[in-house]
């Protein structure tokens, strides 16, 4: 595998990765460098014990019951945490190899080869364990060759998966159900835990006895590595990596030909429905040009990938990971805590944060260089900067109204006081955002793609300007809820809330002015930053 043109392709895969950590600056890559290093070196450490671990004959009854559970670790980290990573495997389009007079074959064993090297952490781990098994003297030497096998099979199930997975994301509406599903995933250790933990335990019972059974190639690596079960396990072992090479070479011969831009210019448009008013009421609102400017920001953003996946999760993945702490879930709108009683108002500014990436942050990111048309239409600036802001806010009410539709549905405390609390400390918190928003969409613009469904969209300065002003508005915020406690009266809430929304709009009109006024003196630098992006510009 480790030949002139696998080299020269290894070595252009690392230059790009070095490169792409180097364009954020020396010190953002040498920090990279420093974290990467310590992550690989706790692998080390971990391929270390575990060749430790298995050298030892003494230890053999503690891995006869505790390999099977680890290399089920081992499966769900090596197929799983890509994904998690949004990495999907090396940088490099082999199709774009496809010129050079090489062999698919060769082709399909150099993505294997960048995957191995990209995603070090379980290779590193499965080479101690084989040096622990060839130093073991109570057993045999051809024991070793299960984690080669497993690793194999990892590899080559990863590879394949890895392929189905893009060409599957190249349709719009499975990428987002699939990224949903991905997020919602990630919540489920969250939810479990609120639920109590006898339900965890048996949770975790049922399923440590469903993937116990010998013919999962977990099993069937523990126990030929241990030469426990004579054959079976070995030919189930060697079943599962050639089932994995030939699913892997399939689905790569396939990806190979995928035209995924194709694809997706064969997808129906959206049509009009039932719900064309969602969008359309701007233009019976507003007068022109403002209401058409507001209509087309609503009709774009619900149209755009990522906006969905982030609208979904507001009121989805951000109710699973604060549940945990309400306590009397379950129990009614009498019981629980301050979480509880509060729930409504945690979960909506929670949402409002994730709506912050598409909303506020970069308003300008989604239209790229679309933007020229803002510059030649007769529009004031400040007119397209509120348009986004009204498009931004009429979003931020509607994923309140789900949170507090899904609050109802679990039995979370939902009153017209809470939802008014709620509302109110959105506001203060909008305000403030969509301030920070024309300030960093104007003076630190970036193009982004509106087909991928999760990427940081904000810049770091944006990023750190806003973490400046969170403490500010949580001051203020919790002292509304301590002038309540404190006089036991709503009216005490709703006095600190109004002053912070007088402090929140006199912000919002500097920071408008600002913007307009940038917008006019740093056209050419904000069109030249949306012009620099990885996809065709539009």
């Amino acid at each position: 595998m480790i030949n002139s043109q696998a080299r020269a392709i290894l070595v252009t895969q690392w230059r790009m990765l070095i490169n792409f950590y180097r364009r954020h600056g020396r010190v953002a890559f040498i920090l990279s460098a420093i974290f990467s290093v310590i992550w690989y070196l706790g692998f080390a450490a971990l391929a270390v014990f575990a060749a430790v671990f298995l050298a030892d004959p003494g230890s053999l009854t503690l891995a006869r019951k505790s390999l099977g559970p680890i290399l089920f670790l081992v499966f769900l980290y090596w197929q799983g945490m890509p994904l998690l990573m949004a990495s999907m495997g090396g940088m490099l389009d082999l199709k774009k190899l496809r010129v050079y007079p090489i062999a698919e074959a060769r082709l399909y064993r150099l993505e294997i080869l960048l995957r191995s090297s990209l995603f070090l952490e379980m290779p590193i781990v499965m080479l101690g364990a084989t040096i622990g098994l060839l130093l073991n003297p109570g057993l045999p030497k051809w024991c070793a060759l299960a984690p080669v096998l497993y690793t194999v099979f990892n590899l080559t199930l990863g590879a394949g998966l890895r392929d189905l997975l893009m060409r599957a994301l190249a349709h719009k509406k499975v990428r987002e159900v699939g990224l949903i599903v991905v997020v919602l995933l990630a919540a489920v250790p969250s939810f479990l835990a609120s639920r109590g933990g006898d339900k965890a335990r048996e949770f975790g019972r049922q399923l440590s006895l469903w993937t116990s059974g010998p013919w999962w190639p977990w099993k069937a690596a523990g126990s030929a590595a241990l030469a426990e079960g004579g054959a079976s396990p070995w030919l189930w072992l060697i079943g599962f990596a050639l089932i994995g090479w030939a699913f892997g070479r399939w689905q790569f011969n396939r990806s190979l030909f995928f035209d995924g831009d194709a694809e997706r210019s064969k997808e129906k448009r959206e049509v009009s429905s039932r719900y064309e008013w969602m969008s359309s009421w701007p233009s019976r609102l507003f007068p022109d040009p403002l209401g058409a400017l507001v209509e087309k920001e609503i009709r774009f953003l619900s149209r755009i990938t990522r906006f969905r996946v982030v609208f979904f999760m507001g009121f989805s993945f951000g109710l699973l990971i604060w549940l945990p702490l309400a306590s009397g879930f379950g129990s009614g709108p009498s019981s629980g805590g301050w979480m509880t009683q509060n729930f409504l108002s945690v979960v909506a500014v929670y949402a409002l944060m994730l709506l912050s990436e598409v909303c506020f942050y970069n308003t300008f990111g989604f239209d790229r260089l679309a933007t020229q048309m803002y510059y030649l239409v007769p529009v004031p600036p400040a007119t397209i900067l509120k348009a986004k802001n009204i498009a931004g806010a009429f979003f931020v009410v509607a994923e309140i109204s789900l949170v507090a539709a899904a609050c109802t549905i679990l039995q979370m405390p939902v009153t017209a006081q809470k939802l008014g609390e709620a509302l109110s400390v959105c506001a203060l918190f909008t305000l403030f955002l969509l301030g920070i928003g024309n300030l960093g969409s104007t003076r630190a613009p970036r193009a982004m793609n509106p087909n991928e469904g999760w990427k940081r969209n904000a810049g770091a300065k944006v990023a750190m300007f806003a973490l400046l002003v969170y403490p500010f508005i949580s001051m203020l915020v919790g002292l509304a809820y301590l002038g309540r406690y404190a006089f036991e009266r709503e009216e005490a809430f709703y006095a600190v809330i109004g002053v912070g929304l007088f402090i929140a709009i006199c912000f919002y009109k500097v920071a408008l002015d600002s913007a307009v006024e940038t917008m006019g003196r740093d056209r050419e630098k904000i069109l030249t930053l949306l012009a620099q992006t990885d996809t065709p510009v539009l």
